[in-house]
């Protein structure tokens, strides 16, 4: 009998322990979690749901090359606003901050930088797929610099460039100022503007406005899907021009010689010969300025 008593005490200390030792296994659990949750930086992985909710992260890197006066920068990038600054300088000096919810995501963005010959490549890339990230890039170039750049959300802007520019984003606004040599701007959702431009230029939106404002020559050419056309020229300029705006109106503050009626503008601005101004505008309407 006193064997038998024995064994039952023994099989309930031994249920009492190992109820005890659960009670004390689920309060550290939510030991941790508390602690977790009242500093970040503890207990590895525990406080990576209170970085993703604080703020942004970012990463600065800084790069300068020898170019020459002429050279041909190329940029590619997936998502980021970029800023492009012609200069009395031979060499091409590059900022670019990375942003990032996680410190963590901030080294799965790619950024290459490779020489080529006449010029740089600059290349942005996003492979792991990392949400809510981008990159900034701030460069400054020989005023001759010809510019290539590719977007494929983000802003471009552009100053002091003679050199030429080829600019494209599938979301972003393209502003231009103080820019020569050929000018191809298109964005499929933001506005497209350039100031003090001259020469060739061809502007295109798939929705936002387009502003002009320059002594054009050669072929110029702005369309707009959605949105208004609003041209500003010199006084006394010499181009043909052919306007038309399919659901809105042409207005035009200058001298033309043609044929116009309230949705079309065709003609010759003095003598016609510097050049052929070509504007379409969807839903819009056209303004044309001579001052």
């Amino acid at each position: 009998m006193e064997s038998k008593n024995r064994s039952v005490w023994i099989i309930v200390v031994a249920i009492v322990a190992l109820v005890g030792c659960c009670c004390l296994l689920a309060c550290s659990t939510a030991g941790i979690g508390l602690l977790a949750r009242l500093s970040p930086d503890c207990c590895g992985d525990w406080g990576s749901k209170a970085e993703e909710e604080g703020e942004p992260q970012f990463q600065r890197v800084t790069e300068s090359f020898s170019s020459g006066q002429a050279p041909t920068l190329w940029i590619s990038s997936f998502a980021g606003g970029v800023t492009v600054l012609g200069d009395d300088v031979e060499e091409i000096s590059v900022t670019a901050t990375k942003k990032a919810r996680r410190r963590s995501d901030l080294d799965r963005i790619q950024i290459t930088m490779t020489e080529r010959e006449g010029g740089l490549e600059i290349k942005i890339r996003n492979p792991s797929r990392v949400t809510n990230a981008s990159v900034s890039l701030e460069v400054t170039v020989p005023a001759a610099t010809h510019l290539e750049a590719d977007l494929a959300a983000g802003a471009v802007v552009v100053e002091g460039l003679t050199g030429g520019l080829r600019a494209a984003s599938a979301a972003g606004a393209i502003v231009l100022m103080d820019v020569s040599g050929g000018i191809d701007a298109k964005t499929a959702a933001g506005v497209v503007s350039a100031r003090n431009a001259s020469g060739p230029i061809s502007l295109e939106s798939a929705a936002g406005i387009i502003e002009y404002q320059g002594v054009p020559s050669g072929e110029c050419h702005f369309e707009a899907s959605a949105g208004s056309i609003a041209v500003d020229l010199p006084a006394e300029p010499n181009l043909a021009v052919d306007l038309q705006a399919t659901i809105g109106a042409v207005d035009a503050a200058c001298d033309v010689e043609g044929t116009s009626t309230r949705r079309k503008l065709k003609g010759v601005i003095g003598t016609g010969t510097e050049g052929t101004l070509r504007a379409r505008a969807t839903v819009g309407d056209i303004d044309l300025i001579c001052r």
